[in-house]
């Protein structure tokens, strides 16, 4: 029988408080068993001391920064489940975000899923809002795309496409590249409004340093991305990225239309920009 247990990894690098935040709300909301995978990439700011307490997780420790997708990579390679959750430690996280994300999946056969999500500020009533949201959105998703920051990904995919892409070091377009290439090979990807979580973002990412020759990581990343695919632009041809600004113009349209949400919401500038 297959093991039901949700794997969920999670990658570290500095940022102690928000990992205590995420990790405390994972473990008070999250229904359903899971299995915690926490790889931490040389941090230096307590966040190894404060692994060494934690008592529920399988704990990695990297002496170095590895990259977000060698730490993904680490974490799935303990994985055990059908389902492998990949989260940024700068979220948190309300009741029932999980349940309804693996639900929606085996719903409507999708193999790659992003929850909704609200960015910014979390200065808002987090699980009040979650449930207004998921009950005017729960109908709602957006397919053929989705989101770094939390995904879901059953395990066939890896089987076939492989993992992650190391040479994109230490973050950027990781996410962007497994999930061109989960398409690619025909599996079905969407973010559903049936599950929404509040992300920081870009936590870890703005605090990265340059390289030893100062480079840019994420120019780096991008540039190597668009070689690897063969695109100008990383949204790709001037037709696609028409057609993704068209179709994604639209799908925000009818959703504030029809519930008053979008499945990405960002606070910026003392209000909500709806994605």
């Amino acid at each position: 029988m297959a093991d039901e247990t949700v794997d969920i990894v999670i990658p570290l690098y500095n940022q102690i408080d928000y990992t205590r935040r995420c990790l405390s709300t994972l473990r008070g909301e999250t229904d359903g068993p899971f299995r915690l995978i926490l790889v931490d990439n040389g941090s230096t700011d307590g966040t190894v001391e404060y692994l060494g307490c934690v008592r529920d997780a399988v704990v990695v420790t990297n002496g170095r920064n590895a990259g977000v997708a060698a730490a993904w990579n680490q974490g799935l390679s303990l994985s055990k489940g059908r389902w492998i959750v990949v989260l940024n430690n700068d979220t948190v996280l309300p009741a029932g975000w999980l349940r309804r994300l693996v639900g929606f999946c085996a719903r409507e056969n999708v193999q790659v899923a992003s929850p909704s999500m609200r960015e910014g500020e979390l200065n808002y009533d987090l699980e009040k809002y979650a449930g207004e949201f998921v009950r005017a959105m729960e109908a709602r998703r957006r397919m053929g795309v989705a989101d770094g920051a939390c995904f879901v990904v059953d395990r066939q995919v890896i089987g076939k496409i492989g993992v992650f892409d190391e040479r994109f070091h230490p973050a950027s377009y990781e996410d962007s590249d497994f999930f061109r290439r989960a398409k690619n090979a025909g599996f079905r990807l969407a973010v559903t409004g049936a599950s929404f979580i509040h992300h920081f973002g870009f936590a870890t990412q703005k605090r990265l340093p340059a390289d030893e020759e100062g480079a840019d990581h994420r120019l780096r990343n991008r540039e190597y991305y668009c070689d690897k695919w063969g695109l100008a632009h990383p949204d790709g041809n001037w037709l696609e990225k028409r057609k993704s600004r068209i179709l994604g113009f639209y799908r925000r349209k009818a959703e504030r239309i029809l519930t008053g949400h979008s499945v990405k919401e960002k606070w910026i500038g003392g209000r909500i920009v709806y994605r």
